[in-house]
């Protein structure tokens, strides 16, 4: 019987991780969107952009469904789901890239959003659900972070390798969805998450307590900085400062990612460690890497500091804030609290291009002042997350 348990909770968290690889597909997008727009030239610039927009959009929506949905339906239906979409998506682009309407394209990518959403509530949920105690949900969570790092970073660099040739031929790599979807039909158990009480709308409050609501809101603007860095580093590394080609641009986006992957794997080890000082740390890691990157513009050196400052400090913050919001509610409310937080990543990552953009409007509109910008971000996430977890009297501990 242990043996069993064991075993499907091993298969769950190798889902949870597989199925994460894809939450960043949109990836492969940036990586080839130049060759995108030169194969629709006759389309206009505010449509082109939707392809890049769409997604984060469509993220938004679908993570505040999917909490509540995994509650009426079983998590390996809407996973199975998922990556059947994502193939869907992928075959979109492969035979229909540069030769059907852009439509097409936009609609691809809405799916891709649809898969972000879903899988980002439903992993985080799944491993939250199946772990014995709210330090192993940590650890898990942090493994299926480093999973979806690993997406994105082999969406970025291989779809920009294998977009070199074609760019409808990077989006073969949407059909690695197809071994997963095989291992969800398999070895996934079948068992919904566990609700003790039916949920009505007079508890529905119990998902989003004002704690919670404070920690989607640091979520939120913490990923605010956090994209504004990853798609403006290639401006800044071959444009802005001429330190480099795409390949330099590229290595550091690697690297951006490559810590993220570490700082998912060994959460549990720093995690315990920093406790209700974690936030903090993480909000100063944003700070001094935008600062460090905005003001070392001299050699590669100092956006690469920053980009593994930055990159940690990404994935890091993810389980922190689930197992926050987790502990919070009752068991059964969990995957709708997450669902709520992964909402505020998506909303962080879509409002990024035009809170920091338009801010950097007041001064010279340079790759500089969006760095510079994204810095504050991290001061002002700072004293958000002192005040909500580091102050005396609060109680925020990761490893209690």
């Amino acid at each position: 019987m242990k043996s069993n348990k064991r075993n499907a909770k091993r298969n769950t968290v190798i889902a949870s991780c597989a199925t994460m690889f894809f939450v960043m597909s949109n990836f492969v997008t940036t990586a080839v969107l130049a060759y995108i727009f030169q194969s629709y030239a006759d389309v206009g610039q505010s449509m082109l952009l939707l392809i890049m927009t769409v997604t984060p959009l469509v993220g938004i929506v679908t993570s505040f469904i999917a909490g509540p949905l995994s509650l009426k339906v079983k998590p390996k239906t809407i996973l199975i789901t998922s990556m059947v979409l994502i193939i869907v998506a992928g075959a979109i682009f492969v035979f229909g890239g540069g030769v059907w309407s852009y439509g097409w394209m936009i609609f691809a990518a809405a799916l891709s959003g649809v898969v972000a959403g879903m899988v980002s509530t439903i992993a985080s949920s799944l491993v939250t659900a199946v772990a014995d105690d709210e330090r192993e949900a940590g650890k898990f969570n942090g493994y299926v972070n480093a999973g979806m790092q690993c997406g994105a970073l082999a969406m970025s660099l291989f779809g920009g390798l294998i977009g070199s040739f074609s760019w409808t031929y990077a989006y073969l790599l949407y059909f690695l969805a197809i071994p997963v979807l095989l291992f969800l039909i398999f070895c996934l158990p079948d068992e919904k998450i566990e609700q003790k009480t039916v949920i009505s709308k007079s508890n529905w409050r119990q998902a989003l307590p004002r704690r919670n609501v404070a920690i989607c809101l640091l979520y939120a603007l913490l990923f605010m900085a956090f994209y504004t860095f990853s798609v403006d580093i290639s401006e800044y590394v071959v444009t802005a400062y001429h330190l480099g080609s795409s390949f330099q641009a590229g290595i550091v986006s690697a690297l951006l990612t490559s810590c993220g992957v570490v700082a998912g794997l060994f959460y549990d080890r720093y995690a315990h460690a920093l406790r209700r000082w974690f936030m903090p740390v993480m909000s100063v890691l944003v700070l001094v890497g935008c600062g460090i990157t905005a003001f070392v513009t001299g050699s590669l050196a100092g956006c690469i500091v920053g980009a593994m400052l930055v990159g940690f400090s990404k994935t890091a913050v993810a389980p922190y804030s689930i197992g926050q919001i987790a502990r919070s509610v009752p068991r059964e409310m969990v995957p709708v609290s997450i669902s709520f937080l992964m909402g505020a990543m998506n909303l962080g990552m879509f409002l990024s291009v035009y809170v920091v953009n338009g801010l950097s409007l007041l001064g010279t509109q340079s790759v500089f002042d969006k760095f510079l910008i994204s810095g504050l971000i991290g001061l002002l996430g700072f004293v958000f997350s002192w005040l909500l977890f580091a102050r005396k009297g609060t109680t925020a501990a990761a490893g209690k």
